[in-house]
């Protein structure tokens, strides 16, 4: 092995107590706390994938939750075909901020668990963000994906998601777990970069470098995220709390 390679399996998986490969932000960074109870979520099945499911979400549920007020979404295919939903939050214009620090904490369960081939139902649970400014689209596109088995990122240029090398940690159902991403633009050179991935504190270097893409759209900022179910349609539920979003 030589010595670039070696350092590329050391930063695989980094003890937030060896290393910070996520950064603390500015005093002057500007900070959305429980997101996931702010007005002005909207949901869509659609804009997902273009499959018509069954779907919903529901704010301020007081159990399950960590802080009294959790989030929870629900997402049902028809007989023997997937679908996925989409929840999206939009901030407006935050074209002076290009660092974006975003943590998530959240459970699923479902009336069926698994399949009788050993898969959970969850197809993949999908965590986005993105910028919209001045003609070109942003997208920072991640998701466990459960099916696959590995971490993906959406090449937008390509319009395919693009397996890493890192496993999907395929969390089993009715416990609560953190996913947090530290991620950049460079709005002169039109790039996003995936930083860095911490789940349950532990932190994975990805450094991934992506071309941004044109749009005809305005300027603004959103978080989203989307659950995705399997080939069977299966239903199950995800909760989201103590949403937290930080940008400069």
């Amino acid at each position: 092995m030589n010595f670039a390679k070696l350092v590329a399996w050391l930063l695989l998986a980094v003890s937030p107590s060896l290393a910070q490969l996520i950064p603390k932000p500015p005093s002057s960074a500007k900070v959305f706390n429980d997101v996931d109870q702010m007005s002005g979520w909207v949901g869509c099945d659609k804009c997902a994938n273009g499959v018509r499911a069954t779907f919903w979400f529901k704010q301020n549920v007081s159990s399950p939750s960590l802080d009294g007020r959790s989030m929870l979404g629900y997402i049902k295919g028809g007989y023997k075909l997937w679908a996925d939903d989409l929840f999206v939050k939009e901030f407006g214009d935050q074209r002076n901020k290009n660092h974006i620090l975003w943590s998530t904490t959240f459970k699923w369960n479902a009336p069926k668990i698994r399949q009788p081939n050993g898969r959970y139902v969850v197809q993949a649970i999908e965590f986005d963000t993105l910028f919209l400014d001045n003609g070109y689209k942003y997208w920072f596109g991640t998701q466990c994906g459960y099916a696959h088995g590995t971490w993906d990122l959406w090449n937008m240029s390509g319009r395919y998601w693009e397996h890493l090398s890192l496993p999907c940690q395929k969390w089993a159902p009715g416990s609560w777990h953190n996913v947090t991403w530290y991620l950049e633009r460079d709005p002169v050179k039109k790039y996003v970069h995936f930083v860095t991935l911490q789940v349950d504190g532990k932190q994975y270097y990805i450094n991934r470098w992506m071309r941004a893409v044109g749009v005809a759209a305005g300027h603004n900022f959103k978080v989203q995220w989307e659950q995705d179910t399997d080939m069977y349609g299966d239903p199950w539920y995800m909760w989201v709390d103590k949403m937290k979003v930080t940008l400069w």
